[in-house]
């Protein structure tokens, strides 16, 4: 039950850095001189001001170091105020008009101007992606729970699917290691390297276990609404498909659209994927005159993100692990650059971009060692070309925590 307070994968690099550990709870504390310096908020007290621009959230690797984890807020002046949370191994953000949604392993958080709301949620500690419902009424998220006990029937691979409405958190298991996860019209799927109980039914439409890994191509299922069966679930298979997809696909009119480099030597590709059980389309990314791109599949694939906002309807917009933005055309691969934001996420796990509408926001650093490191976020309007500083921060969440890793960002709509 929802409670209200009366006021308010992607590579990662961290750098482990001499620090102090420091339990920080009271309301409105600062963290001592010589660390983070930033205003604790107590849970009951805790709001999203309107000069809040940016959310980031930060956590140990809980498998190894354990909570706490803290979710900062970063003004415009970039003073960060910030909610302790006990911690995710990996975890994301989401900003909509009703606030900043996130989660820990004991519970789900929504952020807003009145307050706080917070709903008891135990789940896994590895989220792989989380979307807010289009029809406002709450928000589903996917975790990585792991192998299957043996004596779990039927499945090889599980991961947890939450819903989380006003009035309730609803949790269930799926089977199978997601690569990609798109929300279509109502309904999220996600695709993953065949695993029980989908053998038979993949083997079927002709998928072929091979000798080295990933042994079996990927296959696309429905896993909210949760469907009543496996068969129900299943879509297809994508037969030459065996992972590295780019974050956030899009769904257009039934189809999903992804950036894949695969897993081996095989060119980048712009993939669509129908979610009616059609089979996959895909086509090799060339330059504009049809050239071979020079481009590092890692850079198109696993540290990818994709822009939900495009040109017109032949076009995905997508952001490289090399810095690069680039435009391709989904019927031709043909691919052209729009923007080179001299960041390169692929490299480290300090500098990382959020699309929101036709503006890219970059985050990143110049200086991935010192834990007083400065960081900045800038924003780049697509249609118009024009960039512009947004604000600089000292997070110094390294002095507070010296095992604490930077983990999702949010910026707020319409910055």
């Amino acid at each position: 039950m929802a409670t209200r307070s009366r006021c308010v994968f992607r590579r990662l690099v961290a750098c482990v850095v001499a620090g102090v550990m420091v339990a920080a709870t009271a309301s409105c504390s600062v963290v001592g001189p010589r660390l983070a310096r930033w205003r604790m908020l107590a849970e009951g007290e805790a709001r999203l001001g309107p000069d809040v621009a940016m959310a980031v959230y930060v956590s140990p690797p809980s498998r190894e170091f354990g909570a706490p984890g803290y979710v900062l807020l970063i003004d415009t002046a970039g003073e960060v105020s910030a909610i302790e949370t006990a911690g995710m191994d990996a975890a994301l953000l989401t900003w909509t008009a009703e606030g900043i949604f996130f989660s820990d392993e004991e519970r789900d958080y929504l952020l807003s101007e009145s307050g706080l709301t917070t709903w008891d949620s135990p789940k896994a500690n590895m989220q792989s992606s989380v979307f807010a419902k289009p029809d406002g009424t709450g928000y589903v998220s996917v975790y990585n729970e792991g192998f299957a006990d043996p004596d779990t029937e039927g499945m090889g691979y599980i991961e947890q699917v939450v819903e989380t409405t006003a009035d309730r958190v609803t949790r269930y298991d799926v089977a199978g290691y997601s690569t990609l996860t798109a929300w279509c019209g109502s309904a999220l799927y996600s695709a993953f390297e065949v695993t029980e109980p989908y053998v038979g039914r993949a083997g079927a439409e002709g998928a072929v276990e091979r000798e080295v890994g990933p042994y079996w191509p990927d296959m696309l299922t429905q896993r909210y609404p949760r469907p009543d069966s496996p068969a129900e679930a299943f879509r297809s298979v994508r037969l030459g498909g065996y992972g590295g997809y780019a974050r956030d696909p899009v769904c257009r009119a039934g189809r999903i659209l992804a950036i894949t480099s695969d897993q081996g030597d095989t060119p980048p590709l712009v993939v669509e994927w129908p979610t009616d059980g059609g089979r996959p389309v895909e086509r090799v990314l060339v330059g504009p005159g049809d050239e071979r791109l020079a481009l590092d599949p890692e850079a198109a694939g696993w540290t990818g993100r994709i822009a939900s906002w495009a040109p017109d309807e032949h076009q995905v917009v997508w952001h490289g692990g090399d810095g690069v933005v680039r435009s391709t055309d989904i019927t031709t691969g043909r691919t052209r650059e729009l923007w080179d934001s001299g960041t390169e996420p692929i490299t480290s796990g300090y500098d990382d971009v959020v699309f929101e509408g036709a503006n890219i926001y970059v985050f990143d650093t110049d200086d991935p060692v010192s834990p007083d490191r400065a960081m900045r976020l800038r924003a780049h309007d697509l249609r118009t070309g024009r960039t512009r500083d947004v604000l600089t921060t000292r997070p110094r969440f390294e002095t507070v925590g010296p095992t604490l890793v930077q983990r999702g960002i949010a910026v707020r709509p319409g910055l």
